[in-house]
């Protein structure tokens, strides 16, 4: 199962922070009484439960993100897809308890594994520049003339 974090947080107007948290968990089969619990204990680990019954409008724009991400971890994922998930948080959140900025939306739900989620981030960026290096390499482009001018 895929949990998506979209950067313009595409949240249901009319529903409330907890409501829009424990919609995914509805429409996959989850009772109402388990999709409402995990909701719950979302909000808590994204410091919202205070703003639980608060629509969309009445939230900042980093809780709206911390709402946003809750919901893309609702269904327990196995990977999460996330456009800037952090983006509109500010400092003192960005990174959970423990500092790992990685760990708030880690590749996989278990924060013991957001190292795997960097290290695949740090294998995807290495292989792009060896790729563009064999192109330039290709086109006999060398690394210190990077331009045509």
């Amino acid at each position: 199962m895929l949990g998506f974090v979209f950067q313009a947080f595409h949240l249901v107007d009319e529903l409330t922070a907890l409501e829009n948290i424990e919609l995914p968990a509805l429409l996959a089969g989850a009772s109402p009484r388990t999709a409402r619990e995990r909701a719950r204990e979302l909000l808590i680990q994204v410091d919202l439960e205070d703003r639980a019954d608060h629509l969309p409008s009445a939230l900042s724009g980093g809780q709206r993100q911390r709402t946003a991400i809750a919901r893309a971890l609702a269904n327990q994922p196995l990977v999460v897809l996330a456009d800037e998930p952090t983006g509109n948080l500010d400092s003192a959140r960005r990174s959970p308890p423990g500092g790992d900025p990685a760990a708030l939306v880690a590749a996989r739900r278990d924060p013991r594994h957001a190292d795997r989620g960097r290290a695949a981030d740090r294998g995807t960026r290495a292989d792009r520049r060896r790729a563009i290096a064999r192109r330039g390499a290709a086109l006999g482009l060398s690394r210190r003339r990077t331009s045509l001018a």
